[in-house]
């Protein structure tokens, strides 16, 4: 035994090998007692940072090689790799960091709020005995000029008008053959630049229960599905989040998309979707490791939702008008349920701006139901304050502070049919929801 510095050289005179030279094959016996000399050392790994990584200011995150690493004893792909420090105010974050046999990979996006320019960061390998270390930088780049149907980040009330990175669909319905009532969706990504993953939640009106689904959509694309195939013999509302490929939401405000609902009454609508904008330029704060993540609809993170809605016109029934109204519970934790609407309050008016009061109960977290004169109940009655000829309006509210949407849809049987999302009146800033987090 021979021992200089961090190196220990062993002799084994026996040994039966013929192999000359480094690495030799130890399995091979043909020259008895030929002898071998072995050298252990306890060197660092080495770890090589990638070099000419940049990224632009406000584009989804993207996957990178960002070093190479080696060690002369322990196998490649079984080095821990981490990042040590970074600049946490320049606004580039590096996640999902996976060594695949020595080679490096992590995802990086910049913030809007990152400073054009150089960012540092330190990568250290570790082989459980010795650790090395290395210097990684990302330059960071102004994003490219705006393209046609590419829009800003902007804040504001959610409507069907702009594209945002959460969708809601008010209403959708199926039955299971799909003939009787069926609802069609269109999603589409209006990026011209990136794709967008999208995290799609079917909440089931009665039960408040969830199914999901995932879809990629690549820049421009657009896709579309029936409810049919999707959930089948359901009536409830869908929520489209837009996420990373780690899982946590994030901001896209690029997706726009339609429902055309038919339902077995003949009630039937195209809606669009009503937009809900990402507005902070930080990027959202989420665990993959606790599995969910909480947008916060406060105006500051996404937009504030509405607490109260209006109804613009509400033609008379006398007429030959049938009209239904669908109000939604937006809000919960989708791992378990969506949660359910509690009490409402509102006003029923004529066109004399002659004004009747109602109550809503509690209920699930969708409500559906033919107005009349029992939905909502007023003194005199629906009929009454809208007769035959005459036309109305109408306003209501969350008594508690949650977020709620919904929808008219109108079926006429010699005017005009058709539906609209109901117009925001005032919004809440407490309204949260709670995600599962499902790397893509």
């Amino acid at each position: 035994v021979a021992i200089s510095g961090e190196t220990v050289v062993i002799g084994a005179p026996f040994e039966d090998s013929n192999a000359t030279g480094v690495n030799g094959d130890q399995t091979n016996n043909l020259a008895q007692s030929s002898g071998a000399s072995y050298i252990f050392s306890l060197s660092s790994p080495t770890i090589t940072a990638a070099s000419g990584i940049s990224r632009m200011i406000g584009i989804k995150a993207s996957n990178s090689i960002i070093a190479m690493v080696s060690d002369p004893k322990v196998p490649a792909g079984s080095l821990m790799v981490t990042l040590t420090s970074a600049n946490s105010i320049a606004g580039v974050r590096i996640s999902n960091i996976v060594n695949t046999n020595g080679t490096i990979t992590a995802d990086i996006a910049a913030a809007t709020t990152a400073p054009v320019g150089v960012v540092t960061f330190i990568l250290q390998v570790s082989n459980g005995s010795a650790t090395a270390t290395a210097t990684l930088t990302v330059t960071v780049n102004n994003a490219p000029p705006s393209a046609p149907g590419d829009p800003p980040i902007f804040a504001g009330l959610p409507n069907h008008q702009k594209p945002a990175s959460l969708l809601l669909f008010n209403i959708y319905t199926s039955s299971g053959s799909g003939t009787q009532s069926e609802t069609s969706f269109s999603l589409t990504n209006t990026s011209p630049f990136t794709p967008t993953i999208v995290h799609l939640f079917f909440v089931d009106g009665t039960t408040c229960t969830t199914a999901d689904q995932i879809v990629t959509l690549t820049q421009n694309q657009t896709t579309s599905f029936l409810a049919s195939d999707i959930d089948p013999g359901v009536t409830g509302y869908l929520i489209a989040v837009a996420i990373e490929a780690d899982g946590c939401p994030t901001i896209s405000n690029h997706l726009i998309g339609t429902g055309t609902v038919r339902f077995e009454s003949g009630h039937h609508a195209m809606l669009s979707a009503i937009g809900v904008a990402r507005i902070t330029t930080a990027l959202p704060l989420c665990e993959v490791n606790l599995f969910t993540a909480k947008m916060v609809f406060n105006g500051v993170s996404y937009d504030a939702l509405p607490r109260s809605l209006a109804i613009a016109t509400l033609p008379s029934l006398a007429s030959g008008n049938s009209s239904m109204l669908v109000i939604n519970r937006i809000g919960g934790d989708l791992t378990t349920g969506a949660a359910r609407l509690g009490p409402l309050a509102g006003l029923l008016f004529d066109d004399s701006e002659v004004a009747r009061s109602f109550t809503i109960p509690a209920g699930a977290c969708q409500l559906r139901g033919l107005l009349g004169n029992n939905f909502p109940r007023t003194v005199p009655r629906y009929t009454t304050v809208i007769p035959a000829g005459r036309t109305g309006w109408m306003k209501f509210w969350a008594v508690e502070d949650e977020a709620i949407s919904g929808v008219m849809i109108n079926e006429a049987v010699s005017g005009l049919s058709g539906g609209y999302n109901l117009q925001t009146l005032t919004t809440t800033s407490s309204a949260t929801l709670t995600i599962p987090v499902i790397p893509n």
